[in-house]
């Protein structure tokens, strides 16, 4: 198991990953494969969310394996007299998928590395009445914690969770995923999305 990471500050940089894709993983032992980063990375979608309007997680991911990821958070229910629109919290932290394995047809396994947070945390603002406030929120992503990849078309009888962790935007096609999806058990699962 991983680190649930919470809100892991990090201190390395803002670096969403470089030429670094992490094919470093071999054979695991559990028959799982190393796979070619460049190829998979390459053909995925570069959209993965969860959430809608007032709360959601949108990470952007390169061919590299390197994400860039940003939170938002917002509580119309915490006004004040220059913000009656409320409150808005937000994050952006990058990071990268190494050690990426083939677990079977359907899926990969992938260890989320170098997480870091590149908002200035603490920093708040009022625009057009509504209060911004930068956080180190990460939900659930954090260094070492293993995510699974799943393409599409794989059977939703061979899930070991519910696709409701995907939330809002996600789709099946009859018994079967629509999309990609990554799936975190420390925290906020993802979609991919069209662009």
């Amino acid at each position: 198991g991983g680190n649930s990471g919470g809100s892991n500050s990090g201190s390395n940089g803002g670096n969403s990953g470089g030429n670094n894709s992490g094919n470093n993983g071999g054979n695991g032992g559990n028959g799982n494969s190393a796979v070619d980063t460049g190829a998979l990375f390459g053909r995925l979608p570069n959209k993965f969310a969860f959430g809608g309007y007032n709360w959601g997680v949108i990470m952007y991911i390169d061919s590299n394996g390197g994400f860039r990821a940003e939170y938002h958070s917002a509580l119309k229910g915490k006004k004040g007299d220059d913000y009656p629109s409320g409150t808005q919290y937000e994050s952006e932290f990058v990071g990268r998928f190494t050690n990426v394995k083939e677990i079977d047809a359907y899926s990969y396994s992938m260890t989320v590395s170098d997480l870091s947070i590149v908002s200035d945390t603490g920093h708040e603002e009022i625009v057009n009445g509504k209060k911004y406030v930068k956080t180190d929120e990460t939900c659930g992503w954090g260094d070492g914690v293993i995510v699974t990849l799943y393409k599409p078309e794989t059977p939703l009888d061979v899930l070991t969770f519910s696709t409701s962790s995907f939330g809002r935007g996600y789709s099946s096609n009859g018994n079967l995923l629509g999309q990609y999806c990554i799936y975190n058990p420390n925290g906020t699962s993802l979609h991919s999305v069209s662009t």
